[in-house]
């Protein structure tokens, strides 16, 4: 604990630090277009409150995100250890192919073009 008996990075589990990193992350990458961070908490926020499931908020996640893979894939820090989100094939513009896998194995893929809507098919095996 520090001084004042606020927790320091050193003494939260891996998971809450690996989480609060990710999102400082985010809110660095995006400082200059804060709509961007307030729309992924929101996001956090209806995930959190079951208004949407775990698939939808990677979806959305993934939308919000486009065109830069590292934020994408940073979002693990938030599922479940039965779901996966990677990306593949990167491009210098960020973009690649999305695949996230679901806790039954099925691979659910898109092609992140860097901007537009992601549209989403059943997968291959990359």
């Amino acid at each position: 604990m520090s001084p004042l008996n606020y927790p320091t990075s050193e003494s939260l589990p891996p998971l809450l630090n690996q989480s609060l990193s990710y999102i400082s992350a985010v809110k660095a990458t995006y400082e200059h277009d804060p709509d961007i961070f307030n729309q992924f908490v929101n996001i956090l926020q209806e995930f959190r409150g079951s208004q949407v499931d775990t698939l939808q908020t990677i979806k959305n996640v993934c939308q919000l995100f486009q065109g830069n893979p590292a934020l994408i894939q940073g979002f693990q820090a938030f599922l479940p250890v039965d779901y996966t989100v990677e990306v593949f094939d990167v491009d210098s513009r960020g973009a690649g192919i999305i695949t996230i896998t679901t806790p039954s194995g099925a691979k659910i893929q898109s092609r992140n073009l860097g901007s537009g809507v992601l549209t989403w098919s059943m997968g291959t095996e990359k």
